[in-house]
């Protein structure tokens, strides 16, 4: 072969582990016998077909020779895997607003993934901040026992600690105990130690994530940048005892859009408005929705309105950020007009083809809120649009309907038509017979000039002299018209 290659031409394995690398040859028909030959066999050993099997922690080469001396060689990196995981202490017991860290043990040391998933069976008593890739530091949030779990991303080993988290008898209470926060701005909390008993009354404050929101030794929050962060108030009479507010900050909605500003509505129908917020990255891009009078209409989370009494109606889309911004909907909301009938100005029609005319098909009363169909039943001849206009295609006859909604139907007859010629050369004195096609009866016909070329009752042309010159066709109001030219006698 021409050229020898591993695809990929690395690879990470665990000990007792095998592998087959994928080897390309070229051309990939070649015939060439493969030698396999390992750098180091105590790492990773590779047999006659190239299967290579991992031996211990490492790093080695597969080398693959073909029968024309081509080489090709592959890096294997063996690790070890996790064997085992244990967590000292099993059993803990910290006050509120104090803080451990749980740090587990592995077997064997040098594992190559010591990577942990911890969670918490109630994190109102206590909360988990992951250290590093395998500890996680708990804090204390109120009394209470809950239960702390890690999970080994490697082999799913499971270690647990029963935490205890006691609580003197001082209590503290804040106001707000949640805060939407922008970046840059401020806000106070309110802290109170409610118990009648102490005498120190104070508290002292703290973030869990200073680089979220900080907080003064008064209480002022400061949003330093999106994300969530709990500001603890903790009494200094020592009791511990302490409460906590969530500040998300955020980045606010600036702007709020509708798909609509007005609409229509029948009472009983429904209709979807949908809100956009601006910027797009806005942290909450939900939005409450609100019916100015819920006799008229009603409006669920998603924007769906559902109009319930004639009236006008204010639908508003309100930020959930607290930045106030919203968005209003006028809707009208009125009782549905059934159709009675369907109006024909005129049902016996005649138009020229490739003309449009409008079919005069109307819904009764002309207030009905009900809709009206158009439908042919011979497109090829003559098409209507949802508008009404007809489309004369070919000549021939159809008919066209107008349907409501309610079932009322009208209709109105199309006759296509056409000259049988769109244009006419004659020698002088040569004569021509034109004719209507569909039309037999009832064409009147004159010339624009008769001097040039005169016509007959039955659509006889003669020419008359050099010149050119229209004839045309009238039949039921129906102007149809044909230029002749007339040329000397050659």
């Amino acid at each position: 072969c021409s050229d020898l290659a591993f695809s990929p031409n690395a690879y990470e394995m665990i000990a007792g582990e095998t592998y087959t690398p994928k080897l390309v040859k070229t051309p990939e028909d070649s015939t060439d016998e493969i030698t396999w030959t390992s750098y180091n066999p105590e790492i990773a050993d590779v047999d006659e077909k190239g299967v290579i099997t991992a031996k211990k922690t490492g790093v080695t080469f597969i080398q693959a020779t073909s029968s024309s001396g081509r080489v090709a060689v592959i890096q294997i990196t063996v690790k070890e895997t996790l064997t085992a995981v244990t967590l000292k202490p099993d059993k803990a017991t910290i006050e509120v607003g104090e803080s451990m860290t749980l740090t587990p043990d592995f077997l064997p040391a040098a594992a190559f993934d010591k990577s942990m998933d911890w969670s918490i069976a109630d994190s109102s008593i206590a909360q988990l901040d992951k250290q590093g890739e395998s500890s996680v530091k708990v804090t204390g949030l109120k009394g209470g026992i809950t239960l702390i779990k890690g999970v080994a991303k490697s082999g799913g080993f499971v270690v647990s600690c029963l935490l205890t988290v006691t609580e003197k008898s001082t209590s503290v209470e804040v106001d707000p105990t949640s805060k939407y926060l922008q970046k840059g701005k401020k806000f106070t909390i309110k802290a109170t130690v409610t118990s009648a008993t102490a005498t120190d009354k104070s508290v002292k404050w703290k973030s869990t994530k200073k680089s979220v929101a900080s907080v003064t030794s008064q209480g002022v929050v400061k949003g330093k940048k999106v994300g969530t962060a709990y500001i603890v108030a903790t009494a200094k009479d020592g009791s511990g005892a302490s409460a906590r507010c969530k500040v998300r900050v955020v980045r606010k909605v600036t702007k709020i859009t509708l798909n609509k500003y007005t609409a229509k509505l029948l009472v009983g129908k429904t209709l979807k408005l949908k809100a956009k917020v601006q910027p797009k990255n806005a942290t909450i891009k939900s939005v409450a929705w609100s019916s100015s009078d819920n006799s008229i209409a009603t409006v669920d989370s998603s924007g769906r309105v559902q109009g319930l009494a004639a009236g006008m109606v204010k639908i508003r889309a309100k930020a959930k950020d607290g930045s106030g911004k919203s968005a209003v909907c006028l809707i009208t909301v009125s009782e549905p007009i059934p159709a009675t009938g369907v109006d024909v100005t005129n049902n016996d029609l005649i138009v020229a083809k490739g003309r449009q005319i409008q079919s005069g098909i109307t819904i009764a009363p002309a207030n009905s809120t009900d809709k009206i169909k158009y439908y042919s039943d011979n497109k090829a001849v003559a098409s209507i649009n949802k508008r009404g206009k007809i489309y004369a295609n070919q000549v021939g006859q159809a008919t066209v309907y107008g349907e409501t909604s309610n079932g009322q139907v009208g209709y109105a007859d199309v006759l296509v038509v056409t000259l049988n010629r769109r244009s006419l050369p004659l020698r002088l004195y040569d004569t021509e017979t034109l004719r209507v096609n569909e039309i037999s009866t009832g064409v009147t016909w004159h010339s624009q000039n008769p001097l040039i070329a005169s016509v007959d009752s039955t659509g006889k042309v003669i020419g008359r002299q050099r010149g050119v010159t229209r004839i045309y066709a009238t039949v039921r109001g129906l102007k149809l018209s044909c230029k002749v030219t007339v040329s000397d006698i050659q």
